[in-house]
């Protein structure tokens, strides 16, 4: 009875201590989202990889590092979730120190935080698009390259523009596009970017094409020059006939009745005074 009694005693107590140390185990392997969560008090959720998409319109969104950003790495390989990552310090152009959780790396327990990571950036663009992590077992950074999207700014809100490109940018990667969350006003908003960007695409803008130079007005042909004018030719005077000659007569001046009559005498003593040849005169 004794022995029966204590040997259910001691499996219990073992069964007991089992549980509790998978507890510890299991509450110790914090996720790299929840992690990223807890230190720049972002409102995402999911899986690492769709942060990026989330993010679009509500916060802002970059290629270049930014103090107390998140760093969002693609689905590669056997992170099938993605991984997040924080920026607490910038060391260069292209070289950045982060704190993340659940990097499983060769040498290192699954689910550990890991601060003071350096990370480069060894994309041909200088984009930050790929990246290599430091790994803190050989005191080197890894043979292994990682694709990501870019950095988060919780500080900053984004713009509904910026849902378009990163729906874009995971349809054209063959990623599970998740709904993003919005309020009303930001909706609608949306729903008309959409539609404008729906209708210029069908639409189709015309080439632009250079504009003509108009060509320049060719001088006027010059104007022939009129003939100048001819003097006006008196009329020819009538030829004489043989034999006659032909005076030409003055104009009679207009005179007064008694200059007439004067003129009247005159003219009678005249006759009078032209005698024919052979004949005498009274």
């Amino acid at each position: 009875m004794t022995v029966h009694f204590l040997r259910r005693t001691i499996a219990t107590l073992l069964l007991a201590g089992s549980l509790v140390v998978s507890t510890q185990a299991h509450s110790a392997i914090l996720q790299c989202a929840i992690f990223a969560r807890q230190e720049t008090q972002v409102t995402l959720t999911g899986d690492a990889y769709t942060w990026w998409e989330q993010a679009a319109g509500r916060y802002h969104r970059a290629h270049a590092p930014m103090d107390g950003g998140v760093l969002v790495f693609k689905r590669f390989g056997k992170m099938r979730s993605g991984h997040v990552a924080v920026v607490t310090r910038i060391e260069g152009d292209r070289r950045i120190v982060i704190d993340h959780a659940n990097w499983a790396t060769p040498g290192m327990a699954k689910g550990r935080v890991s601060r003071g990571v350096p990370v480069i950036d060894v994309s041909a663009a200088g984009d930050w698009s790929l990246v290599r992590v430091w790994n803190p077992v050989t005191q080197q950074f890894g043979t292994r390259s990682y694709p990501t999207y870019g950095f988060i700014d919780p500080s900053r809100r984004g713009t509904y523009g910026e849902v378009l490109s990163a729906s874009a940018s995971l349809a054209g990667e063959g990623a599970e596009a998740r709904p993003v969350k919005l309020k009303p006003s930001q909706a609608l908003a949306l729903k008309q970017q959409q539609k404008k960007a729906a209708a210029a695409a069908k639409k189709g803008k015309p080439a632009a094409t250079a504009k003509a130079v108009p060509a320049k007005k060719a001088a006027p042909a010059p104007t022939k020059a009129k003939p100048a004018l001819q003097a006006v030719k008196a009329p020819a005077a009538p030829k004489a006939k043989p034999g006659i000659v032909q005076v030409a007569e003055a104009p009679t001046p207009s005179l007064k009745p008694s200059m007439r009559l004067l003129d009247s005498e005159q003219k009678q003593s005249n006759v009078s005074s032209r005698a024919r040849p052979g004949q005498a005169t009274n």
